[in-house]
């Protein structure tokens, strides 16, 4: 008989970076921690989650092992030596930075279209951009393409490499890609309806954007209600609309005040039976008001759709400390 892995036990690694590693989400390892005591991290001396590469190694068998069809609330009592025997050979295939690099051809894709953007050829953008969603359908489409390309524009854009009419071009094309998008997936309404928006003060809409694509390729009706706007506006929305989820993108606010404050009043806009998701690359600026405002951050487009796929369960889970 082959001995087990020795494998290190030591506290080490921040929840982002383990999730990441045993190819899950955050949302998943916290809600197998709370729901299922599936994993048991360690804390530091600020209660941050600390993972060891045991708990990482863990992480991914039950991963391996529910994407197969076991029920997490079957495997979580489960010791990780007998999760290694239902599921050989996962550890050692574990997901690493390795597997995040972009493809070849995503590479070189992204370098077409950053090459358009800086010719201002808006038309070229466009088809390149068109080609790439229908070539490789909508969710890969914003993973792989729209997201690393919209973070270069903004970046070029803060450094002087870009110039405005570059970024609004670039930007102009994208919108008029995402828009098309949602209009093609939209659905009728449903009992599963989410309104997207992004809060006074907040101009950026793309994150808002992609959210509905994902929401409606994943069988949900939306309501996009457009960028900026005040927590009075969207809450008169959201009970006209009759919605029990409204999310909201942060990326770069005009006043980094504003939006702790726009989220707080959205609370109390749209009542205490509404759930709020918040997410964005600034989303983090809001993290000090989630309690009060009784909403959930996300921090990718993975989490959105699981969010939206396990329900109300899983914002529940989210929220807890």
């Amino acid at each position: 008989m082959l001995a087990a892995p020795v494998v290190s036990t030591a506290p080490r690694y921040k929840i982002r970076v383990a999730a990441r590693r045993a190819g899950v989400t955050e949302m998943t390892v916290r809600a197998w921690e709370r729901r299922y005591a599936a994993v048991a991290p360690a804390r530091s001396s600020g209660h941050q989650r600390l993972f060891s590469e045991a708990d990482i190694e863990r992480l991914s068998l039950l991963r391996a092992l529910t994407h197969l069809g076991t029920a997490i609330s079957t495997l979580a009592p489960l010791s990780t030596a007998q999760l290694r025997q239902m599921a050989p050979g996962v550890a050692s295939a574990m997901p690493g930075d390795d597997g995040e690099r972009a493809s070849p051809a995503v590479s070189r894709d992204l370098a077409s279209c950053r090459r358009a953007v800086a010719a201002l050829d808006a038309e070229r953008l466009q088809q390149v951009l068109m080609r790439l969603m229908l070539e490789r359908g909508p969710l890969p489409f914003l993973e792989e393409v729209v997201s690393p390309l919209c973070g270069w524009i903004g970046e070029a854009w803060s450094r002087g490499r870009l110039n405005e009419a570059q970024e609004r071009t670039a930007s102009e094309v994208v919108r008029r890609v995402l828009g098309f998008m949602l209009q093609t997936l939209r659905r009728d309404r449903w009992e599963r309806h989410v309104v997207l928006t992004t809060l006074a003060g907040e101009r950026h809409e793309f994150g808002a954007m992609m959210a509905g694509i994902v929401a409606a390729h994943d069988g949900w009706s939306y309501s996009y209600l457009g960028p900026d706007l005040p927590a009075a506006a969207i809450g008169a929305a959201v009970k006209k609309l009759g919605a029990r989820l409204v999310a909201v993108s942060i990326v770069a606010p005009l006043v980094a005040a504003q939006p702790p404050r726009e989220l707080l009043a959205l609370r109390c806009a749209v009542g205490r039976r509404v759930d709020i998701v918040v997410g964005g690359p600034s989303s983090a600026m809001v993290d000090h008001v989630l309690g009060d405002a009784r909403a959930t951050r996300i921090g990718s487009l993975r989490e959105w759709r699981e969010l939206l796929a396990n329900g109300r369960g899983a914002l529940a889970a989210a929220r807890a400390p």
